[in-house]
């Protein structure tokens, strides 16, 4: 499932599962101005994802995640997403919310999460147990994601930035 997404700049979106574990993935790519722009400090950049649930994914499944994540930032200063999500199941099952959020290497989705790599590795990234973890969404008692968060180490764009690779929403998480 692919999605044109126009905010600023170009971007486009794709949200597939391959597994029984009900996972999602967003892919970005977007082109920005040259590094060597004389104004590139100064310069906001954004990109926003438009996530809806994959058609080719059974309707059976737990969630049913539809939204939107937005980003911003100025230069190479901190990356700002917000989360605009709807469409997590909210029965006693999934009582606990969580649902970690991962960058992984590849944008790949050609064979679902088969082809999406190892979890990414930035050399600017604090010391986690798994270095592109971003940490645990929470969905309300309405099942809604309604957050934003900053990172210091991420960028939009650069060799070691988002774009070409893929963000996963991971079913269980802690």
């Amino acid at each position: 499932m692919n999605a044109l997404i126009v905010l600023g700049l170009a971007a486009i979106a794709g949200l597939a599962s391959a597994s029984a574990r009900n996972e999602a993935n967003v892919n970005i790519y977007l082109h920005l101005a040259d590094d060597d722009d004389s104004d590139y400090a100064n310069t906001m950049h954004y990109a926003q994802c438009e996530m809806e649930p994959n058609a080719f994914m059974p309707g059976t499944l737990h969630h049913r995640v539809h939204g939107s994540i937005e980003m911003h930032q100025r230069g190479d200063g901190p990356l700002s997403m917000s989360f605009h999500l709807t469409g997590f199941n909210t029965s006693e099952d999934f009582a606990a919310h969580n649902h970690g959020l991962q960058i992984h290497e590849y944008g790949d989705m050609e064979h679902g999460c088969d082809t999406i790599g190892e979890l990414y590795h930035n050399e600017h990234a604090p010391d986690h147990a798994e270095p592109g973890d971003l940490g645990d969404l929470h969905d309300d008692e309405h099942g809604e994601v309604n957050s934003t968060r900053t990172f210091n180490w991420l960028t939009i764009g650069h060799k070691d930035g988002v774009l070409g690779r893929s963000l996963h929403r991971e079913n269980l998480h802690t």
